[in-house]
């Protein structure tokens, strides 16, 4: 956000939040619990593939 903003925003009495991100590997999440939920699926597939390799 640059000063031009935080003016307009001041100007009409608009307010914000900075809203949390949260990160696991290249994807971004608004909801911790669907971050949570991914790397958990990615983690059994490497799991899995990881098993399945052969020797």
């Amino acid at each position: 956000m640059n000063e031009e903003d935080k003016t307009l925003m001041a100007q009409y009495g608009i307010s914000g939040t900075p809203k949390m991100m949260y990160f696991y590997k290249q994807y971004r999440y608004e909801n911790l619990v669907d971050a949570l939920n991914y790397a958990r699926i990615d983690r059994m597939r490497a799991d899995k593939n990881t098993l399945q390799k052969p020797v």
